[in-house]
């Protein structure tokens, strides 16, 4: 059975500051303290789509952290989405021996509080079985949806065709949406909707011959029906004009 895979990548580094927190937050005078200031970005592959981004940030004093050090960088992580327990106790070792080994080294060790800016990344790939499953489902639901009319021949001949070569930023970051695979793929030929949406010239024209609307935006291509109303509005306009 196909699984989603997810993937945790940490950043941690320390930082001192003489700009203070929150006014809002009491120091107590004896107390020295740490600046949580977590980032959390989660993204899902082959889409690359970011779907979830956070920013927190936590005070915490040092007696308060190296009295329950694991307890309270869990508390954090949770707030953050990280709910995974086996993924929650790495990245709490990983912070927690992180700040072991910095913290009483100078110049942190001479600050009143420190801020530990955290960065946690996590891609979660799909198996390509499980890749391919959705895929289909998805399209064959678009199938579904978008009313069985054709594009004009005429219309899809007039589709303009691209001359883009490897390395163009527009090949390199862009997938035809229909077969998943990126612009290039096996020198394939690539045209430009009227929408200015890019597909492989294959892909789109066999679209267009059985679905009239754009995959992505659902900008609609002339049909026959269209066409002929058109035909027949020219032929008013003409006539009253002779008239």
């Amino acid at each position: 059975m196909a699984m989603a895979n997810t993937n945790y990548n940490i950043s941690i580094n320390l930082d001192c500051s003489n700009s203070l927190p929150p006014e809002s937050f009491h120091f107590e005078q004896d107390n020295k303290y740490l600046v949580f200031k977590v980032n959390f970005c989660n993204e899902v592959r082959p889409s690359e789509h970011i779907i979830q981004n956070i920013n927190q940030s936590t005070i915490v004093s040092h007696a308060t952290y190296f009295s329950y050090q694991s307890d309270v960088t869990r508390l954090i992580l949770f707030g953050i989405g990280v709910t995974d327990p086996i993924a929650g106790s790495i990245l709490t070792t990983q912070i927690n021996n992180y700040i072991d080994i910095h913290i009483n080294n100078l110049p942190f060790a001479a600050f009143k509080y420190v801020i530990v800016n955290i960065y946690i990344v996590t891609v979660t790939g799909l198996e390509q079985e499980q890749e391919s499953r959705i895929i289909d489902s998805i399209f064959r639901e678009a199938l579904g949806v978008i009313p069985n009319v054709p594009a004009t021949q005429e219309s899809i001949n007039k589709l303009k065709e691209l001359n883009i070569k490897e390395g163009d930023d527009i090949a390199t970051n862009n997938n035809c949406t229909i077969c998943q695979e990126n612009l290039l793929f096996e020198d394939m030929k690539v045209v430009e909707m009227p929408c200015s949406h890019l597909y492989h010239k294959n892909c789109i024209v066999s679209w267009l011959k059985t679905k009239h609307l754009c995959p992505l935006c659902r900008y609609s291509m002339p049909t026959a029906t269209t066409a002929a109303e058109n035909t027949v509005l020219d032929t008013n306009t003409n006539s009253a004009t002779l008239s």
